[in-house]
C-alpha cells in the first residue's frame, strides 16, 4: 500500500512526523482528505479537526483539534504547520461538567483521608 510522509508542526513542537495513508482536513470551504499520489496542493486550514491514520499494522486513526493553519502536499510529502487548541482551550458543556464532578469527588476523597 502506498503511504504519504506527514509531518505536523506547531510553534511548540513537531507533533507527528512519520508515514500515514490518509490525512483529513479541516479547510476553508469543507473539510477535505488527501492520499497518497493526491496532486500537489497548498490550502489553508480552518478551526477544526485534523484526522491522519498511521500507516502500518493496525492503521490507529488520531485526531488533533486545530485552530487553525495551512497546509502543502508534493511527492507523497505532507507539511501540515497549525495552531494547536490546547487542553480546555474550547471546552464542550460536557466535559465542563465532567472535569466539575471530578474535581468534587477529588475534594470528598481528600476530606476522607483526614
Amino acid at each position: 500500500m502506498e503511504r504519504l510522509q506527514l509531518e505536523i508542526i506547531s510553534p511548540q513542537e513537531v507533533v507527528y512526523s512519520g508515514e500515514a495513508t490518509k490525512v483529513v482536513l479541516p479547510g476553508k470551504l469543507a473539510p477535505f482528505t488527501i492520499l497518497p499520489q493526491h496532486a500537489p496542493i497548498v490550502s489553508s486550514l480552518s478551526k477544526g479537526r485534523l484526522t491522519y491514520t498511521k500507516a502500518g499494522e493496525g492503521e490507529e486513526e488520531v485526531g488533533i483539534d486545530i485552530q487553525g493553519g495551512f497546509m502543502e502536499m508534493n511527492n507523497n510529502h505532507v507539511t501540515v504547520c497549525v495552531e494547536i487548541i490546547s487542553a480546555g482551550e474550547e471546552e464542550s458543556p460536557a466535559d465542563a461538567a465532567e472535569k466539575e464532578v471530578k474535581e468534587e469527588n477529588k475534594e470528598e476523597e481528600a476530606k476522607k483521608d483526614e
